[in-house]
């Protein structure tokens, strides 16, 4: 097994980011198209539900996946932002507590998107463990 073709890089920072961390919802994260318009197409395929009652409304699983990929992509969103510290400007001052701490808006950001990240791991652990009641 060879690498990919060679090719140029993307113009946009973020897409070689997302890219290079291989941090695409995509069924292939080494090959970025930006030209599709959207870096997380992957989707569920079709599902029956059981239920014969609900004709119409797809099972509870579409839900939960869509729930999962939003936090995703704000989780990833978060980390790229704060990442770049011209994002937030700066408008607080913060005194020094003597101990090396970083605050502001860009760190503050690193903590939610790390907050969303395990939110998120837990949301996978209900989804994968979920089941319709009969």
């Amino acid at each position: 097994m060879g690498e990919p073709p060679p090719r140029s890089p993307h113009k946009d920072p973020f897409i070689n980011w997302v890219e290079r961390e291989r941090l695409t919802l995509a069924p292939v994260v080494e090959l970025v198209d930006p030209t599709m318009g959207k870096l997380d197409w992957l989707m569920l395929p079709g599902i029956l539900g059981r239920e014969p009652g609900a004709a119409g409304m797809p099972p509870p699983v579409f839900a939960m996946f869509n729930m999962l990929k939003s936090d995703f992509i704000l989780a990833r969103d978060l980390l790229w932002r704060s990442i770049d510290e011209n994002v937030w400007p700066a408008t607080g001052r913060f005194g020094d507590t003597l101990d090396y701490a970083t605050y502001g808006p860009d760190a503050s950001a690193l903590i939610l998107a790390h907050r969303v990240a395990l939110d998120l791991l837990d949301k996978i652990a209900v989804a994968a463990t979920f089941q319709e009641s009969p």
